[in-house]
């Protein structure tokens, strides 16, 4: 198949090294083909352009680019690489190509429609913007003693090139996301991405792009969501994997070699999932909890103290959250097991009481059990002889949690799973920190959801075969 004059083979393998080199535009990958001597090379004297890649990206259906995705997986299989022992979930932000000075919200909105009611729209031209400046004047005489035609004004001043025929054109399908998607600002020129606090520190329009990967270090899901954190994802996630897992049975009977198709049937039911500590929320414990699905989810708390020990294991400092008074004594400063809490004078407070706490949310009648807020309150029975025993405030510790997020806690503080949690860091963090080629920060090149969908997923391909080259090399 062919885009253009140019084959889709050829296409992937020019974005291949693209992805390699971090190059992260149309135009700045169709000026490397014409520059780069080992791009010379792959499109034989042929010059694609930018928009030769763009509809690569945006047309490829779907479907067809995630079976390519998931052949390597059955490449992977077929040498006995792809293990379901544990499945490790993370997150990373991924930049799109969405303004953050060209945006649209509610108060441009009206904006738009008083400039349409008095005709004063700009086409981008010097006089109709001009036209436009004067019309706002004898707005403001007509209006003189109106503070929201005022501040109305002073809007369209200041963001005057947005105000034209062409964007307006746009509103009714701007309007309609930001009222289903309950957002305040939405990018113009990438309205199904989301404003969210990124990797660099600062505001950028972008995708979620959770990943699952083996302990293996192969990628086996990828999923763009336009949520700006990790809370409520993990039904959509959980769709992905169980649909990718299907496809690749179905592929693997078709063009694999080994018949371990129970295996891949059965992934879900055995395998144990380890999500980042981002993810414990308690929408998405209720999604395990529906799906029955074997996983771990550190609370950030939990996290931290593990992280912690692995720092002091490294011989480094421990992150302190407490950065005003690193010497104060908190709950966050007591060591948790799964009896309860470790005081600094090494003594146990043990779970004392527990009873549902009285709040209108608990009152549901359909609510189940399991998420009813309860109070759970630990008490230090060895006070009394404690060195500490006038100064410490911390004799009885009272959390507030669902008995779904109690009972996920107690399973994360097991030994066993502490031990498989420690590797999630080198298994998710190394497809992230790959992915994230230049500067530790993916920039992605889709200028639709179509596209970085598909993009991610050719993305992912391209690691999954160096990191079948890096396997092979092992075992020789």
């Amino acid at each position: 198949m062919v885009i253009g004059h140019i084959p889709r083979e050829m296409l992937y393998m020019i974005l291949s090294y693209c992805f390699e080199l971090g190059i992260n535009t149309y135009e700045d990958i169709a000026r490397a083909c014409r520059t780069n001597k080992v791009l010379e090379v792959i499109t034989r004297g042929k010059e694609p352009c930018g928009y030769t890649f763009r509809r690569f990206l945006d047309d490829s259906p779907h479907l067809l680019i995630k079976q390519l995705f998931l052949g390597s997986l059955v490449d992977l299989n077929d040498l006995k690489f792809l293990e379901f022992l544990q499945l490790f979930i993370d997150s990373t932000d991924g930049i799109v190509r969405g303004s953050r000075h060209y945006t649209i919200n509610n108060d441009k909105i009206k904006a738009f429609e008083l400039l349409n009611n008095h005709n004063l729209l700009h086409n981008n031209t010097k006089t109709s913007k001009k036209i436009l400046l004067e019309g706002l004047k004898n707005i403001l005489k007509e209006n003189e003693n109106d503070d929201d035609i005022e501040k109305l004004t002073r809007l369209i001043k200041r963001n005057l090139d947005l105000f034209n025929k062409r964007n307006y054109n746009s509103i009714p399908d701007l309007k309609k996301i930001l009222e289903e998607e309950n957002r305040k600002t939405i990018s113009i020129t990438f309205p199904n991405s989301v404003l969210m606090k990124t990797k660099n520190g600062r505001f950028d329009f972008a995708f979620n792009i959770h990943t699952v990967m083996t302990n293996n270090k192969i990628m086996v899901t990828g999923l763009v969501s336009n949520k700006a954190n990790d809370d409520n994802c993990i039904e959509d996630l959980l769709g992905e994997l169980i649909e990718n897992l299907y496809l690749l049975l179905e592929l693997q009977k078709k063009y694999g070699q080994r018949r371990n198709y129970k295996e891949i049937e059965q992934a879900l039911d055995n395998a144990i999932l380890v999500f980042d500590s981002g993810y414990f929320e308690l929408e998405n414990l209720k999604s395990i909890d529906k799906h029955n699905i074997n996983a771990i989810i550190l609370s950030r708390k939990i996290s931290r103290q593990i992280n912690n020990q692995i720092r002091e294991d490294n011989n480094l400092a421990p992150k302190n959250k407490n950065k005003t008074n690193p010497e104060k004594d908190s709950r966050k400063s007591l060591k948790q097991v799964p009896e309860g809490y470790i005081c600094k004078n090494n003594k146990l407070l043990k779970l004392t009481r527990q009873w549902e706490i009285q709040k209108r949310d608990n009152s549901q009648k359909e609510l189940p059990e399991q998420l009813r807020e309860n109070a759970y309150v630990y008490t230090c029975s060895g006070c009394s002889k404690c060195p500490y025993n006038k100064t410490c405030n911390l004799q009885t510790v009272k959390d507030i949690m669902t008995p779904l997020e109690y009972e996920m806690n107690r399973k994360s503080l097991k030994q066993r799973y502490q031990k498989i949690y420690k590797h999630r860091f080198h298994c998710s963090e190394g497809i992230n920190g790959y992915l994230k080629i230049k500067n530790g920060i993916l920039n992605l090149i889709g200028t639709t959801t179509t596209a970085v969908q598909n993009e991610i997923y050719l993305r992912g391909l391209y690691y999954n075969i160096i990191r079948k080259t890096n396997l092979k090399d092992t075992i020789y």
